[in-house]
Parts: C-alpha cells; structure tokens; sequence
C-alpha cells in the first residue's frame, strides 16, 4: 500500500473496524483508529479538506465501537469476579 495514500488508509481502517467489532479483543480497533488518524493527518498535509469529514466520521465511529468494546469486557469481568467470589463465600 501506499504510504501517502488516504483512501487506502481509510479504507483499511475501515475493514479493520468491522473485524475489530466482532472479536473478542480490542486490538483490531485501536490499528483501525491509528489507520484512521494516519488518513486525517495525510488529508491535511495533502489539502485534501473534502476527505477530512469523511475521515473524522469514521473515526468517530472506530472510537464508539472501541468504547463499547472496552465496556463490554469490564461488564464480563465484573460478572466472573461477582461469580467468583459468590462461589468462594457460599451465596
């Protein structure tokens, strides 16, 4: 790929959201932010002001996806701690 290319960065973001949504860690999500920014960054260099609100909205979309994900694995830690400690104090 390209390394000045911001479609290209964009649209790997992208693909990378969507897989970091249905998996189980977060690491997908945070490379598609670090693809994202790498787009926006590269639209202003290049003056390229009619990408960046594409860009912005994507990323926008990434961090609530990466948000939620974060939220959902405490959400289960805190149940296995409550499960654990439920079963070592007998309730």
């Amino acid at each position: 790929m390209d390394e000045k290319n911001v479609k290209g960065h964009l649209l790997t973001g992208q693909a990378l959201a969507e897989l970091g949504k249905m998996e189980q860690g977060t690491e997908k999500l945070k490379l598609a932010l670090k693809r994202m920014t790498k787009a926006l960054s590269l639209c202003s260099s290049q003056g390229l002001q009619a990408f960046e609100k594409d860009v912005q909205i994507n990323i926008y979309k990434a961090k609530k996806a990466l948000w939620l994900k974060e939220l959902e694995i405490k959400r289960t830690e805190a149940m296995n701690f409550y499960k654990y400690l439920t079963v070592i104090l007998g309730y």
